[in-house]
């Protein structure tokens, strides 16, 4: 749908006070104890003057006023314990108005129920002030501090039992405690419940009533009518979901009683019709999704003193593919969560946390997924996986392999990338920093990172891909998060000693390691490809550098023609974890970032539908060998098949394809001044409409042809057009297209480079850029010992959207019309920001006489 720019009305009305006044009832009630020391002042979490001052041991029933005076209502105490006093030896009213001294003192047995009669309210928050404990770790048998509110039991310590809740106490928590009693309550703590609806004008808050909690102290009681607009505490959340399925919104509030709701979709109100239910509740249902269900959810909350509309949560319903059955599949298998902890379990038949390093291999399929689908549910899986990594292993990391250091960081700083969790950031950089420190070594080989420190290596220590690989991936997303140069100083350094030392740039190997003694272990291996392959292209999206573009390209050909089976990446041998993961994810990064999708996809297809076609059909999950059958008479663990999720995560449903731009672009010609030999071919020719004339540089290498847009004027470039000098096409294989906002191209974008050679005889090579940076500067930088030889280039912006439907008014002093093209519908707003409803009765042209509130309007086209 197409939209007008919102047309902002602010109508010129009498002001309208519909707001609600209502006086408040706030009782408090402090128990003395064993203590003379009364509260009178304004006291507790809501600072209220008026308290009612008991006498625990002779108050049974009599009158307790309201904060100000003017309201009263009756306590009734009971129960064995009513009488039980204790002294704190603090100061009355003291600590934030916590009302520490003294305190009705309820023990084992001895309960003691205050009922509060004659309420007028609705609906109260209810404050429970609890006195100091301490623990008893000698009576295992102990039950914690509980109260019972209208029969509703809260406790004063989380699920697991392990511990108190610190400052603010949330109610109706748990019901047991597992026999451990938690650390002591700290002064000042107190248990908040809220809409807490009397029966009856009555409110009954007991205190111990479970009969065998060692002692519920009870240091006073407040409580609040409710007198405001809805609070929400618990926000819908955004979903990613397939069709056919089902997606429920929900929300939790504070509020009076009764509480009104009312959802809605794209800002329209819903009803209960067709797959929608719920609509007028907390918690909204549809069934059998589809992908006009697609949307963005939003609920109304009102009561008697107003109303709060809750945070937007988008809606994504999508058909599902093989990619989303593959993570799917291994999360089913793998995945262990419990109270907001999350790992992946060794293998099929171990269901124990899988190891350090292996369990962050496995986060990152998770990472992959993410990466592909954006899914707000997994973007909090992978928060819930890296924290409870983190747990599980807290620094300091003693471990002494440095590629172990790197696998833990590389999944954190994806981590951080994903969910903004800046803990996951510090670990990381924590990880690089002790990795880089300890094992950069130059004593040996002039330099690179000990995969295992000397000191831990029994044997020949060495460096190799892994660890500095891991690593190097690591540093540059941590500079790519930081902008701090000193990471990409050393990103570089480590590349560099990689490339001199691991890397064969006329064929494209990496190599396995170098020994002390300078002997190159030369036996090639997918992960090491891959990972060398993603820092390559890591270091080419953060510098532009063209040496990057080009050992990426060369490593991907020499994986391509030496590390398949007709294609197919294969390895069964079950002592290795990790094998295609790596290079999937490389390969994938790779092609996205530099659209080389015409040139790869079918490639990737083929190995994705192999992984996939060659699965177990019990679990829906492969091992690292795709081109036989999965065994079902093995243990498959979870490093084995996380390299089939990084393939299917990494490779589209459908090949990504172009999109034919028509709006070609020109500007002043820019470029290499002069000719090879003063031929005259010069870059004017390129621009000339002519595919028999060319540019044939000066030089052989470092020259350049493009388009100043001119002062003030940028465009963002959706489409290269492009045709070699006829006879030399080879020319242009590794050339660059880039844009900057400087005419000397300091620190440019690559917005495409050319990996395969283009087409002769007239045929134009088009290629869809989807960098989304404006620029007022484009340019073709020719490859080395190519003369920047082109023939022709044409540049495209993005295709423009239909103009949106224009909306105009017209205001006579006493009224406004307004007018809109046929098919447009009006929708209405009191904020610029909506939500905005569709006005059924309103026909172009419409006249609108004012009135309160101020009122937004816009046109919306089916």
């Amino acid at each position: 749908m197409n939209f007008s720019k919102i047309v902002g009305l602010v109508l010129a009305v009498l002001a309208i006070d519909n707001e609600c006044v209502i006086q408040a009832e706030s009782f408090g009630i402090k128990f003395l104890g064993n203590s003379a020391t009364t509260v009178n002042a304004r006291a507790g979490l809501i600072a209220i003057t008026g308290w009612t001052n008991i006498v625990t041991s002779t108050f049974t029933s009599g009158t307790i006023f309201s904060s100000d005076g003017s309201v009263s209502a009756t306590l009734t105490r009971s129960g064995a314990g009513v009488a039980n006093a204790w002294h704190s030896a603090s100061a009355g009213d003291g600590g934030n108005g916590s009302l520490l001294d003294g305190y009705n003192d309820c023990s084992a047995n001895q309960p003691a129920t205050n009922v509060i009669s004659g309420l007028i309210g609705a609906a109260y928050t209810v404050y429970l002030y609890t006195a100091a404990d301490t623990a008893r770790p000698s009576n295992n048998g102990d039950w914690l501090p509980n109260y019972t509110i209208n029969g509703t039991a809260h406790y004063t310590a989380t699920l697991n039992g392990n511990g108190a809740f610190p400052g603010l106490i949330q109610g109706g928590v748990t019901t047991v405690n597992n026999n451990l009693y938690p650390p002591a309550l700290a002064y000042g703590n107190y248990i908040e419940i809220d809409n807490v609806i009397p029966i009856n004008g009555v409110i009954t808050i007991s205190a111990n009533s479970d009969n065998r909690t060692w002692r519920s102290p009870l240091n006073g009681i407040e409580i609040v009518a409710s007198t405001s607009a809805p609070l929400i505490q618990t926000q819908p959340a955004a979903l990613r979901l397939y069709t056919n399925g089902a997606a429920q919104f929900s929300v939790t509030i504070k509020s009076a009683a009764p509480a009104f709701y009312n959802w809605r979709k794209n800002g329209i109100n819903l009803t209960n019709s067709g797959n929608i239910f719920g609509a007028q509740t907390n918690l909204l249902t549809l069934t059998n999704l589809a992908l006009t269900d697609t949307g963005d959810y939003s609920v109304v909350v009102t009561n008697s003193f107003g109303s709060v509309t809750s945070v937007v949560a988008h809606l994504n319903v999508v058909v599902p593919t093989i990619a989303d059955f593959q993570i799917d599949a291994f999360n089913r298998a793998y995945l262990v969560q419990t109270n907001g902890f999350a790992y992946y379990a060794k293998s099929l038949s171990n269901s124990a946390p899988d190891g350090s390093w292996t369990f962050s291999i496995d986060i990152q399929g998770q990472e992959d997924a993410f990466e592909r689908t954006q899914s707000p549910q997994q973007q909090q899986l992978i928060n819930n996986l890296c924290t409870t990594w983190l747990m599980q292993n807290p620094p300091p990391w003693n471990d002494g392999w440095n590629d172990d250091i790197g696998w833990f960081s590389l999944a954190l700083v994806r981590g951080y990338q994903m969910t903004g969790n800046a803990n996951f950031l510090a670990q990381a950089e924590y990880g690089f920093n002790l990795a880089f420190a300890r094992g950069w070594d130059t004593n040996y080989n002039n330099g690179g990172i000990w995969e295992e420190q000397p000191s831990d290596n029994n044997g020949q220590p060495g460096k190799n891909p892994l660890a500095c690989d891991s690593l190097l991936q690591t540093v540059c997303m941590i500079y790519q998060s930081t902008g701090d140069t000193n990471y990409l100083n050393r990103a570089v350094q480590i590349y560099s000693w990689v490339r001199t030392n691991l890397f064969v740039p006329g064929t494209g190997l990496v190599c396995g390691n170098i020994s002390t003694n300078g002997v190159v272990n030369t036996t090639p291996n997918l992960y090491n490809q891959g990972t060398f392959l993603d820092c390559a292209n890591l270091l080419h999206n953060i510098t532009g550098q063209s040496v990057y573009y080009n050992d990426a390209l060369i490593d991907v050909e020499f994986t391509r023609n030496n590390l398949t089976s007709n294609g197919i990446f294969n390895n069964g041998a079950t002592y290795l974890n990790t094998w295609a993961a790596e290079f999937a994810r490389g390969l994938g990064h790779f092609v996205k970032d530099n659209n080389l999708w015409s040139t790869y996809y079918s490639w990737m297809l083929a190995n994705a539908n192999a992984a996939w076609a060659d699965r177990r059909a019990d679990y829906n999950i492969s091992w690292n060998a795709w081109t036989q059958p999965t065994p079902t008479n093995i243990d498959i663990i979870a490093n084995w098949a996380v390299n089939a999720v990084a393939m299917t995560q990494a490779t589209p449903a459908s090949e990504p394809g172009f999109i034919s731009c028509t709006n070609q672009i020109s500007g002043t010609i820019i470029g290499t001044s002069g000719s090879w030999s003063n031929s005259g071919n010069t870059v004017a020719k390129v621009f000339d409409g002519n595919l028999n004339t060319y540019f044939d540089g000066p030089d052989n290498s470092g020259d350049w042809v493009g388009f100043d847009f001119g002062v003030g004027v940028s465009n963002v470039i959706g489409q290269i057009n492009y045709w070699p000098r006829a006879g030399y096409s080879g020319r242009m294989l590794g050339g660059v297209f880039q844009g900057a906002n400087n005419f000397t191209f300091n620190s440019p974008s690559t917005l495409f480079t050319i990996a395969t050679t283009p087409p002769e005889n007239g045929v134009v090579t088009s290629q869809t850029i989807t960098n989304s940076t404006a620029f007022r500067y484009v340019r073709y930088l020719g490859p080395n010992n190519g003369a920047c030889n082109v023939a022709e280039l044409q540049f495209f912006t993005r295709n423009r959207l239909p103009l949106p439907p224009q909306i105009t008014n017209r205001w006579n002093g006493n009224q406004l019309t307004l007018t809109w093209p046929n098919g447009g519908i009006l929708l209405e707003s009191t904020t610029v920001t909506g939500p905005w409803i569709t006005n059924t009765d309103a026909i172009s042209p419409f006249t609108v006489i004012p009135s309160q509130p101020q009122k937004f309007y816009q046109v919306q086209l089916q």
